[in-house]
C-alpha cells in the first residue's frame, strides 16, 4: 500500500506544472508570428511579415529594422542568420519566449541543395518549390523558444578560366544576340507595313473627285473619312489604339527620377537581377509606371513580369492598382520611407 502510494505521488509531482510557468502563462497575452525570410546567394536576408512581440527575436540587435507597433509589421535586413563554409550554409533562426501560433517560411535561391532541417520539439515543416525560390515552411502551436536550423548548399561560381563555362556563355550570347535581331527584323517590317497601309489609304482618298465647280472648298474630312475606314477595322489599327490609351495613362504619371537611400539600396541588394530591373526602372521613372511600359523597359516577358510584381507586391515593396486596361505599378511608402528605427 505503502509503495502505492509513493508511485501516486511521484506522478502527480511530474505530472503537475511549475509554480512558476503556471503564474507566467496565468500573466501572459497571446504571441502570434507570421514571417517570410528571403535568403540571397550571399547569405543576407529580408525579414517581412507580423509579430505580436519582437523581444524575443535576438537577430534584431545587429540588423536594420522597422517595426510598425500599431499594425505589428516587421522588416528588417540582416546577415546575422546565416554562416558559411566552402559551399556549405548554416541557417539559424531563433526566437525566445512563448509562441501560441508560429508561423515562419524560408525561400532560398532556386538552385539551393538543402541538407538537413533541425527543428525544436512541436514544430512541423513542410518542403516545395515556389516561383524561382526553394521554401521551406515551419509551423507549430503552444511553443517555448522555438528554435530552427537549416542546412543546405550552393554550388560555387566557377572559375573564369574555365572553358565549359566560357563555352556556355558564349553560346548565351549567340542566342541573345539572335533573339536581338529577330526582334529587329520584326519591328522594321511591321513599320514598313503600316507605311504600306498609310500609303495605300492616301492614294484611295487622292481617287477620290467630288463633283464640284471650280473655286469651291472641299470638305478634307468627308475625302479621308471614305478611305480610313476599312483602315481602322484591322487588328494593327485596335492595338495602335490600345497602345496610345496606355502611353497617355504612363505620361499623366510620369515623375522626376527618385533619389536612393541606403535603406534602399540594401532592400535591393537581397532582390533578384530582373526584381532588381523592375525597381530600377520605377526609381527612373519617379516611382510609378504601368505594367506594360514596365515590360518594354525592362524585357522582361510578361508572365515572367507577372510573377515578379506579385512577388514584390507580396513583400510590400510595390503596389499594384488598375488603371483602365491596364495596371499601375507604384513603389510602396514602406520602401519609399528614408526613416530608420533603431
Amino acid at each position: 500500500m505503502t509503495k502505492i502510494c509513493l508511485l501516486l505521488l511521484v506522478i502527480v509531482i511530474l505530472v503537475a506544472p511549475s509554480p512558476g510557468q503556471n503564474s507566467f502563462l496565468e500573466g501572459h497575452d497571446s504571441n502570434r508570428t507570421a514571417l517570410s525570410v528571403y535568403v540571397d546567394r550571399a547569405g543576407k536576408s529580408l525579414v517581412t511579415g507580423y509579430v505580436e512581440d519582437i523581444k524575443g527575436l535576438d537577430f534584431l540587435s545587429s540588423s536594420h529594422y522597422r517595426y510598425k507597433d500599431e499594425t505589428n509589421q516587421l522588416y528588417a535586413l540582416t546577415d546575422s542568420l546565416t554562416s558559411k563554409h566552402g559551399e556549405n550554409w548554416t541557417l539559424r533562426f531563433a526566437s525566445e519566449g512563448y509562441y501560441d501560433e508560429y508561423h515562419v517560411k524560408f525561400l532560398l535561391p532556386g538552385e539551393t541543395r538543402l541538407r538537413k532541417i533541425i527543428c525544436s520539439a512541436g514544430l512541423e515543416y513542410i518542403v516545395y518549390t515556389s516561383n524561382d525560390s526553394f521554401a521551406a515552411e515551419i509551423m507549430g502551436y503552444d511553443l517555448w523558444n522555438p528554435t530552427n536550423i537549416l542546412e543546405y548548399q550552393m554550388p560555387l561560381e566557377e572559375a573564369p578560366g574555365n572553358n565549359a563555362s566560357s563555352g556556355a556563355d558564349f553560346s548565351f550570347l549567340l542566342v541573345a544576340v539572335l533573339a536581338i535581331l529577330c526582334i529587329f527584323i520584326v519591328a522594321i517590317w511591321s513599320r514598313r507595313m503600316s507605311i504600306a497601309r498609310f500609303i495605300k489609304a492616301a492614294s484611295i482618298a487622292g481617287s477620290v473627285e467630288p463633283d464640284l465647280h471650280v473655286g469651291a472648298s472641299v470638305p478634307e474630312t468627308a475625302q479621308i473619312k471614305e478611305a480610313v475606314v476599312p483602315v481602322e477595322q484591322s487588328s494593327d489599327a485596335d492595338e495602335h489604339e490600345e497602345d496610345s490609351q496606355q502611353a497617355g495613362a504612363a505620361a499623366s504619371i510620369r515623375r522626376e527620377r527618385i533619389a536612393v537611400t541606403r535603406e534602399m539600396a540594401a532592400v535591393m541588394e537581397v532582390l533578384t537581377a530582373r526584381e532588381r530591373a523592375v525597381l530600377e526602372a520605377l526609381i527612373k521613372h519617379g516611382g510609378r509606371m504601368t505594367q506594360a511600359d514596365i515590360r518594354y523597359e525592362t524585357g522582361t516577358p510578361g508572365s515572367s513580369l507577372t510573377g515578379i510584381l506579385a512577388s514584390l507586391e507580396r513583400r510590400k515593396i510595390v503596389i499594384k492598382k488598375e488603371w483602365g486596361r491596364t495596371n499601375v505599378i507604384e513603389l510602396s511608402e514602406w520602401f519609399l520611407s528614408e526613416k530608420e528605427d533603431s
